[in-house]
This record gives structure tokens, C-alpha cells and sequence, in this order.
């Protein structure tokens, strides 16, 4: 069983039937899983839950009865494989299917055969969703009231806003400079592997690409958080006082 696509599912899983924060439930599947690509998963989940509304379509397309007829595990299973063909340029597309029937008679049994075959005909109607054939709500993976929200407001910004919103998020860590200074962290997270790099915009900010920055020592022993630019540029506009 690939442990890349068995942690990528578990997340998921958390995120889709239980409602699960994405990034807390990615931290768990990985810390489950040793000896897995954590850059590849955390991309990977990611990916899969920023293009729900477009995947979803293909999906409802292409079943007989509708995405409303396929049980929650074989749909995670076969969100991951759409998405794997479209967007993952490691796998190709004879192993993206092959990962996710895998998959399938894990953690949804009985359900391999349907997932092979619901994938093998997307291969072969591939064309019928190229992005130029999709409504651009559909196409951006957007709800259709948000997507015309923002044509009202932004006119014909509201395409490069959507293909901005589509682009995956850069990893940055909040440095906790009650252990270490970020010099002192960023340094240390080399030792391991990871290498980061001051933020202009924030002076607790590591921009940071890698591997096993989860799974780091560090990470566990609290020097850092993960939390995106935006969030930590707003606490510190808020100015808080001790």
C-alpha cells in the first residue's frame, strides 16, 4: 500500500466526513505514517480540496446515477485519482488509476472495480472537460454565487483573481522566539533538511520547503508553528499587548 496516498486519504477523509480543519488533519495523517513523502501528501490534499467543486463535476458527469449515488470512501478515492491525472506530473496517468484501485481495496472494499472503471472512462473523455469547455465556476472550483460576486465587483479581474485563489499556498512557519531567534531556527531546520528563509514582510516569518516539517524535532519541541503569511501579518497589525 503506497503510504503517500493512504496518509493523503486518511486526511481527506477527516476533512470531507467529519469536517476537520485541512491543515490539523494533514499533520496527523502524516505523524501516522513513517518513511512517507510529506511535501508530496501536504500538496497533494491540498490539491484535491482546493479543486472539490470542478472534480466533483467530472464525477457527477460521468456516474450513471450521479455523484449522489457513490459512497463517501470510493468518492475521496476517486477525487484523489481525477486529481492525480490532471495535476500531478510525477504520476503518470496508468499509475495514477492504479494507485487509487489500490487504494480502493484498502479502504473502501468492493469498490476497486468500479473506481478502475470510473477513472479509465475520465482517461477517455478527458477532452469533454478541458478547461475552455467548463464554466469558469467550474473551472476555478468555485461556488457559482462567489464566482458571480466577484465578476459584479471586479468585472474582468475576477478570472485572474480565481486563477490567483488556485495556486497553491507557499509553506511559512511562525518562529517562536520565545526558544530561539529566527536566525537561530532557521539554521537548525537546515540540520534537518528543510530550508528556510527570512520573510521580508513579517520578522517571525520562515518561508519553508522540504520535507519533514511536521515530522522535525523542532516542530515537536514548539519552535515553530505553521501558519500562513496573511494570518501572522494580521496579528501583527492587531498589535497586541502582553
Amino acid at each position: 500500500m503506497n503510504k503517500d496516498w493512504l496518509a493523503g486519504f486518511e486526511a481527506l477523509k477527516a476533512v470531507y466526513n467529519d469536517g476537520a480543519d485541512s491543515n490539523i488533519s494533514i499533520n496527523e495523517a502524516v505523524s501516522r505514517h513513517k518513511g512517507l513523502r510529506e511535501s508530496f501528501v501536504r500538496t497533494f490534499a491540498k490539491g484535491v480540496i482546493r479543486s472539490t467543486i470542478r472534480i466533483d463535476h467530472v464525477i457527477d458527469s460521468l456516474a450513471g446515477k450521479g455523484i449522489s449515488s457513490i459512497k463517501p470512501r470510493p468518492l475521496i478515492v476517486l477525487r484523489m485519482g481525477i486529481y492525480a491525472i490532471d495535476e500531478l506530473d510525477s504520476v503518470p496517468d496508468h499509475a495514477a488509476v492504479n494507485e487509487a484501485v489500490e487504494l480502493a481495496k484498502t479502504v473502501a472494499k468492493g469498490s476497486d472495480r468500479f473506481v478502475n472503471g470510473m477513472l479509465r472512462n475520465y482517461l477517455r473523455q478527458k477532452d469533454d472537460f478541458a478547461p475552455d469547455r467548463l464554466e469558469p465556476h467550474i473551472r476555478y472550483s468555485m461556488g457559482k454565487d462567489v464566482f458571480s460576486l466577484l465578476s459584479e465587483q471586479y468585472g474582468d479581474e475576477a478570472v485572474r483573481i480565481a486563477e490567483a485563489l488556485n495556486e497553491p499556498a507557499e509553506v511559512y512557519l511562525r518562529a517562536n522566539t520565545l526558544k530561539a531567534d529566527r536566525d537561530e531556527i532557521i539554521r537548525r531546520l537546515g540540520e534537518y533538511g528543510i530550508e528556510g528563509r527570512g520573510a521580508e514582510e513579517n520578522s517571525e516569518a520562515i518561508h519553508a520547503s522540504g520535507s519533514g516539517i511536521v515530522s522535525c524535532e523542532l516542530y515537536r519541541q514548539g519552535f515553530y508553528t505553521i501558519q500562513s503569511l496573511s494570518s501572522m501579518i494580521a496579528v501583527k497589525a492587531l498589535a497586541p499587548e502582553p
